[in-house]
């Protein structure tokens, strides 16, 4: 009887792991959503300890874009280690675009390391005034690059052509 409740409990515990298996390869495990919710509310609260960027994919955009629009100041957030400035703070909303261009260049560019995700030197978008002279992250450059990001999310373009295309072209934008 011993043996047999042994058996059973083994194969349950192998029937869990081939359903969770299954489940990961299906994308039906830990959804998108989730994930990015609890990225959001670790950068709110300061307990995000990673260096890297997430491993986010496509699917995670459109629950990103959700948080675009958010001017909440974080202070706490991985910044690329190669940048010798050090930014203080970021709107939330700039930053989900980061991590955004972040999984549109992997798309399509050989970005293998995760030191490589990072899109640009530091989460700042910015408007060229002058040579001498720019703005970055304020209101109404967030504001433009929101509509610039969703504006290229919601194409109908198919995604193998839609990621070599830059959402901030022609805006007058740029990362930083």
């Amino acid at each position: 009887m011993e043996n047999t409740k042994r058996k059973i409990v083994v194969l349950i515990i192998i029937l869990s792991f081939a359903g969770s298996l299954w489940a990961q390869q299906n994308g039906t495990g830990v959804s998108e959503a989730r994930q990015v919710e609890t990225f959001v509310s670790q950068l709110k609260n300061e307990s995000y300890t990673s260096i890297f960027l997430p491993d986010f994919k496509p699917a995670h955009i459109p629950f990103l874009l959700e948080y675009a629009d958010n001017d909440e100041r974080i202070y706490n957030f991985p910044v690329n280690p190669l940048s010798s400035f050090k930014q203080p703070d970021c709107q939330l909303g700039i930053y989900v675009l980061w991590v955004i261009e972040s999984i549109r260049l992997r798309q399509f560019e050989m970005r293998p390391g995760k030191i490589e995700w990072y899109p640009s030197q530091n989460p700042m978008i910015q408007r060229y005034i002058r040579p001498e002279f720019w703005k970055a992250n304020t209101r109404g450059i967030q504001i433009t690059a929101v509509q610039s990001y969703r504006s290229w999310w919601d194409s109908p373009v198919p995604n193998k052509e839609k990621f070599p295309v830059n959402p901030l072209e022609g805006s007058g934008l740029s990362w930083r």
